[in-house]
């Protein structure tokens, strides 16, 4: 249940955080170091997203 919960959550965090990196890609409001940041936190996300499903099978 925990590691369901888990996954679900982190799913969350990297749907929101993808749609707020585009919308302020799109609206032009990223500076360089800005989208570099954004890039970095989108994929740390997918790396727990993916441990959280690697724990749920177990």
């Amino acid at each position: 249940m925990k590691a369901q919960s888990h996954f679900e959550k982190t799913g969350k965090k990297l749907e929101s955080a993808q749609r707020k990196y585009n919308k302020l890609k799109r609206k032009g409001k990223l500076s360089p170091e800005d989208e570099e940041k954004w890039i970095k936190k989108i994929e740390k996300l997918e790396r727990k997203l993916k441990k959280a499903e690697k724990n749920m099978k177990r």
